[in-house]
C-alpha cells in the first residue's frame, strides 16, 4: 500500500473525488512540507477560494513549483477574461455562418467546474504558457465529454446501491473495532521526523520522541491546516527558541481554561513542557505573550478521540 498521498493521486484520477480528499487530508498529516500534497488538494476542491490558498501554500514551501505557478496564473485569468460587449457578439455571429462546418460552437466551462474532472483540470492548468499543450478548444470539447455520461440502468443502480449498503456496513464495522481498542499513531514521514537530540528552532509535539513542528498564529490560533492531530493523551511540547519564557507561558484548551504543566529544562538549550494528567479530546494551544496589548503568539494541536 502506498503513501497517503499516492493513494489520493490514484483515487483522484480513477475520478473518485470524495475518496481522494480523504486521503490527502492524511497526506496533509503526514507531509505538511510537500508542495505536491497541496497542488493536488487545489486540483480536487471546487471552491476558488481554497483552490488558491492551497496553491499559495504550494508556492510557499516550493517557490520554483511549475504546477502551482501555473495553477495560481489559471486561476488569475479566469478572474479577468472579459465579458463580450454586443458588437463583439454581432460580430462573432458574422463569423459563425463560415466557421459552423468547420469548428463546433464551443462555451467556457463555469470556473466553479474547473475541478469537476482532476485530469482535465490538470491539462488546463498545463495549457498556460506551454505551446504543445492543448488548445481552449480541445480541452472544452474534453471537459464536455466527461460531463456528458450515459443514464444508468436500473439494475445497475440496484447494484450500486447494494454496493453502497455493504461498505457502510463495513466501515460502521471497522470503527467500532478501532474505537474499542488502543490506537497507535500513525508513524510520521521521514520528512516529520527530526533526530532526538536537536528538533531545531521552533515549538515540537513530540511522540515517542518523534517530533512534528507545530505551526505559529500571532494574535490567534493558526489556520487548521498548520494544526496537527494526535491520538496521545500526555503529548510533550518542546520549545526551542531562546526569545520564549517558561514562566510565561499557558496551555489553554478551546475554552481557554489553563492546563497546569511542568517545564523540564533538555540538555540543550530547549525545555520540555508535559501536561500533568491526561488530554480531553479538543484542541488546545500554547501561547507566550508578546506585548502589554494583549498581543501573544499561538501554536495549536488537536487531541482526537
Amino acid at each position: 500500500m502506498g503513501t497517503s498521498l499516492q493513494q489520493g493521486i490514484e483515487a483522484a484520477k480513477a475520478g473518485k473525488l470524495g475518496l481522494a480528499l480523504e486521503h490527502l487530508k492524511n497526506a496533509v498529516v503526514e507531509e505538511p512540507k510537500n508542495p505536491e500534497v497541496w497542488v493536488w488538494l487545489a486540483g480536487i476542491v471546487d471552491d476558488e477560494e481554497k483552490q488558491r490558498v492551497f496553491l499559495n501554500k504550494a508556492l510557499e514551501l516550493d517557490p520554483d513549483n511549475v504546477a502551482a505557478q501555473r495553477g495560481i496564473a489559471y486561476l488569475q485569468r479566469q478572474k479577468y477574461v472579459p465579458s463580450q460587449s454586443p458588437v463583439t457578439e454581432n460580430k462573432l455571429a458574422t463569423e459563425k455562418s463560415s466557421q459552423d462546418e468547420e469548428e463546433p460552437e464551443l462555451e467556457y466551462p463555469d470556473p466553479n467546474d474547473l475541478t469537476m474532472h482532476v485530469e482535465t483540470f490538470a491539462k488546463q492548468v498545463d495549457a498556460i504558457g506551454d505551446p504543445q499543450a492543448p488548445s481552449q478548444a480541445q480541452i472544452v470539447r474534453e471537459s464536455k465529454t466527461l460531463k456528458t455520461k450515459p443514464k444508468r440502468s436500473i439494475v445497475d443502480i440496484i447494484i450500486y446501491g447494494l454496493t453502497l449498503i455493504v461498505f457502510t456496513i463495513i466501515g460502521i464495522l471497522i470503527g467500532a473495532t478501532i474505537k474499542n481498542r488502543n490506537i497507535i499513531p500513525p508513524e510520521p514521514t521521514e520528512q516529520a521526523q527530526i533526530s532526538p537530540q536537536s528538533p531545531g528552532d521552533g515549538v515540537f509535539l513530540s511522540i515517542n520522541n518523534v517530533f512534528y513542528k507545530m505551526a505559529l498564529g500571532q494574535n490567534e490560533p493558526p489556520a487548521d491546516d498548520g494544526i496537527p492531530s494526535i491520538m496521545a493523551r500526555l503529548p510533550k511540547i518542546v520549545v526551542n527558541n531562546a526569545l520564549l519564557i517558561p514562566t510565561k507561558l499557558k496551555l489553554l484548551d478551546e475554552n481557554n481554561n489553563d492546563i497546569s504543566f511542568t517545564v523540564e529544562e533538555n540538555p540543550d538549550t530547549s525545555f520540555t513542557i508535559s501536561p500533568t494528567s491526561g488530554l480531553a479530546p479538543g484542541q488546545y494551544c500554547l501561547l507566550h505573550p508578546i506585548s502589554d496589548e494583549n498581543q501573544a503568539f499561538y501554536w495549536c494541536f488537536k487531541v482526537l478521540e
